[in-house]
């Protein structure tokens, strides 16, 4: 029951990031003024939010014009009243048949805290947050659709999970996503007479009707049956162990990288010690965590997947404090702390970080394939696969590019340097042995040494396999691709990267065919650019052979056109300008 509390904590803890922690102006929150579930114009300048967590229908009050709460009242009953150098920024009301619970969140000068209120008869009763979370257990396992006559709880569910009446950030195109959510506000409202005098044949067969509903999921949960009631492990960033996920870690420069990947999706919290950084809602799954820590600044960013998107969530620690920051401030960030002097940054093939280039994973003929192409703001000086050197810069060389081939057992390297004048390829073999010594190493290699290990890989009986597929850019399909999503200044981005044994052969939309694969060609990546719900341009990342290249497609009404080379860069930045 954890997961409630963790959700509106997480809830509550972005939305009071709006809100300045202290100032001259506070309001009154009066709850009897929002007596009605329907959503409503804001009152008084404060917000709400409503919707369905795990079965318990909730309401969100805050604040985003820099004031907040200084009082809470229903009429002329005070809740709670702020003390000295104390502010809410928002509150949370849970309610399902004739209860009601509060969860006030309080900032001050001595950091934050959590103030929990039960209503008995009329009066509301304080209570401690292990109490509200015991409360809470109890009404997950109540029935849904009873309410109180002057809180009829509205039926808010889809046929996969509980619907959460808010925000979509989702291109148009994502239409079975849009249909959830008119879905969720069809039925906002929709009431179910209770007849106290009803017999048992009647309570079976609102039982079964309610049931009908309910996917298998929403029933598992309101059971406390499934691996979401069972399995809410708790990640912590600086003590991080346990048998459910692994740790990548990497030193850049000054900078310390530290990955975390999970074996499954057990992982429901994300935490700082006793501070909670990210918590999992009811419809969201864990993907991976990284941070990248110096001795004044820590970043983090959470990849977590909803409706089949993998968006991030990112968070910067300074000066003692963890705060929400948009993902460009992350980025900008990041690219700061990673090459202020002009630091060479070393690079470990196995363990990429996402945030320093286009990372590529796939099998080809019989191999798998690990690429990265690195952002242009960083310069790559060396690059190590499981922590074993494979090529170090001379002078003012960067690696400009990096490829590890291995059917794993034999692992092969292509390292691209570029002298500022030039740009030279150096091939490398990974041998275990010189001569009968066993002396680790990688040693350089030609091309045509390169050519014929590729070429055992293919023929090899024991070969990786790969099979054809089709990419459909309006669809998050997990089986054929990962997608990640990210939002900056109303631009959406969408990246989809095909599951390693995917080979992509044809690129589609809903109006039809975008690209198709010649003879010995694969899609490697997909990257759509959304304004203003509008699919705008298109980068497909092809693959010929060995050698790669980007095809650039715009998208005009509802049909595709080519874009030039020359142009991709002023179209793009067209996109942030309007």
């Amino acid at each position: 029951m954890r997961v409630i509390l963790l959700f509106s904590w997480l809830y509550i803890l972005g939305i009071s990031h709006c809100i300045l922690p202290f100032g001259d102006s506070t309001l009154t929150l009066d709850l009897s003024r929002f007596n009605s579930l329907r959503s409503q114009p804001n009152r008084g300048g404060v917000q709400t939010d409503d919707g369905v967590v795990q079965g318990i229908p909730y309401k969100s009050f805050f604040l985003n014009n820099g004031k907040s709460f200084g009082e809470l009242t229903e009429g002329r009953v005070t809740i709670w009243e702020a003390g000295q150098d104390e502010k809410c920024t928002a509150v949370n009301l849970y309610y399902k048949e004739s209860v009601e619970l509060l969860s006030i969140y309080v900032r001050g000068s001595h950091g934050s805290r959590l103030v929990c209120f039960e209503k008995v008869g009329r009066t509301w009763k304080s209570i401690s947050e292990n109490k509200l979370e015991a409360r809470l257990e109890e009404l997950r396992t109540l029935p849904i659709c009873m309410g109180s006559p002057d809180r009829p709880n509205p039926v808010l569910f889809d046929l996969n999970d509980v619907i959460v009446t808010g925000y979509h950030q989702t291109p148009r195109e994502y239409g079975h996503l849009e249909e959830t959510v008119e879905q969720g506000q069809k039925s906002e409202g929709a009431e179910v007479e209770e007849d106290e005098d009803s017999d048992d044949e009647e309570s079976e067969d609102l039982t079964r009707r309610l049931e009908n509903h309910l996917s298998t999921t929403v029933r598992n949960l309101l059971q406390g049956k499934g691996t979401r009631q069972h399995h809410n492990t708790t990640l912590d960033i600086r003590k991080a162990h346990g048998s459910n996920f692994w740790v990548a870690e990497a030193p850049i420069n000054v900078t310390m990288y530290r990955g975390f990947f999970p074996e499954d999706d057990s992982i429901k919290k994300i935490i700082d010690g006793e501070t909670v950084l990210w918590s999992a809602s009811v419809r969201d799954s864990f993907q991976n965590a990284c941070t990248f820590s110096t001795h004044h600044l820590i970043l983090l960013k959470v990849n977590a997947k909803r409706e089949g998107i993998t968006t991030p969530h990112c968070l910067e620690f300074k000066e003692g404090t963890w705060r929400m920051i948009e993902y460009k401030k992350y980025s900008d960030k990041l690219a700061h702390i990673l090459t202020r002097g002009e630091k060479n940054i070393e690079i470990d093939m196995e363990r990429v970080p996402e945030d320093l280039g286009n990372v590529l994973d796939y099998v080809s003929d019989g191999y798998r394939t690990i690429s990265i192409f690195p952002f242009k703001q960083f310069k790559i000086r060396g690059v190590h696969y499981n922590y074993t050197s494979i090529w170090s810069s001379m002078g003012e060389e960067f690696c400009s590019s990096a490829t590890i081939y291995t059917d794993e057992n034999v692992s092969l390297s292509r390292v691209t340097v570029d002298d500022g004048q030039e740009k030279r390829d150096h091939y490398y073999l990974f041998s275990t042995y010189e001569g009968n010594v066993v002396n680790p190493k990688w040693k350089e290699i030609t091309f045509d040494d390169l050519a014929e290990y590729l070429k055992d890989f293919k023929d090899s009986p024991e070969n990786l396999k790969s099979f054809e597929a089709e990419l459909n850019i309006d669809k998050a399909d997990e089986d054929t691709a990962r997608t990640r999503m990210h939002v900056i200044d109303g631009v959406v981005t969408i990246k989809r990267e095909p599951l390693p044994a995917n080979r992509i052969v044809r690129v589609v939309d809903s109006d039809g065919p975008i690209w198709e694969a010649r003879e010995n060609q694969r899609c490697l990546s997909s990257e759509s650019y959304y304004k203003r719900d509008h699919l705008t341009i298109l980068i497909l990342l092809i693959q010929t052979d060995q050698a790669l290249e980007l095809k650039y497609h715009e998208k005009i009404g509802d049909t595709w056109g080519v874009l030039r080379d020359n142009d991709i860069e002023e179209k793009i930045n067209s996109l942030y300008a309007h």
